[in-house]
């Protein structure tokens, strides 16, 4: 049944449910992430937590997660500290997204402004008010791929680090990344809007130390 295919899947990543499920040929050399670049730390610098977000374009079984990346930017570094992923109704997702959140102390949450999203977009920036959290729609530019590009680039240098209790699924996902045609990128998109909008607002955090 589907329910049960569902329950299956969600114990692998996108890809490795379409080499185990499916029984289709997975190019894992075609990744654009060495396992060896992700460097696990449980030490976590002072900075600002921004949680990215992707939702899933909707509630259908076989559509993708809602899923929710925290990032704490510090100056010049970047730490991943939690990562979630649901299928939920719109306004269950919104509220796991600012439980999310709120137990991250984060002061941001940005979200991809498309059709579906505008209306998640205004939503949770009424449910933030008198929390001290942000709420920012950003609208991408340019591929997946080339979005891609400079996390990948400061993953390898180790400017950004992961945290040992990350759900093993959002490792498998980044190391499964290829930028082009993946089944599922949500992980990959909500980690570059974290990071992405870190770097952009780098001169201007509020410390915060763990």
């Amino acid at each position: 049944s589907q329910s049960y295919y569902d329950g299956l899947a969600a114990q692998y990543s996108s890809t490795q449910a379409q080499q185990e499920l499916d029984g289709l040929f997975v190019d894992k050399q075609s990744a654009r992430l060495k396992p060896e670049w992700i460097r696990r730390t449980s030490v976590i610098p002072a900075g600002q937590v921004v949680v990215g977000v992707d939702l899933a374009s909707s509630t259908s079984e076989r559509a993708d997660y809602t899923t929710m990346v925290a990032v704490v930017n510090g100056r010049g570094t970047q730490h991943v500290l939690d990562a979630e992923r649901h299928k939920l109704s719109f306004h269950s997702s919104m509220e796991e997204i600012l439980q999310f959140a709120k137990r991250n102390r984060a002061r941001q949450i940005i979200v991809e402004r498309t059709q579906y999203q505008s209306a998640a977009v205004a939503e949770l920036q009424r449910m933030v008010r008198g929390t001290g959290i942000a709420v920012r729609g950003v609208s991408p530019q340019g591929s997946k791929l080339m979005r891609f590009l400079p996390l990948e680039s400061r993953i390898e240098s180790g400017a950004i680090t992961f945290s040992p209790s990350l759900p093993s699924y959002y490792i498998d996902e980044l190391l499964d990344f290829t930028g082009f045609k993946d089944p599922h990128e949500d992980m990959v998109d909500a980690t570059v809007y974290a990071c992405e909008h870190g770097v952009a607002c780098s001169g201007g955090f509020i410390e915060v130390e763990y």
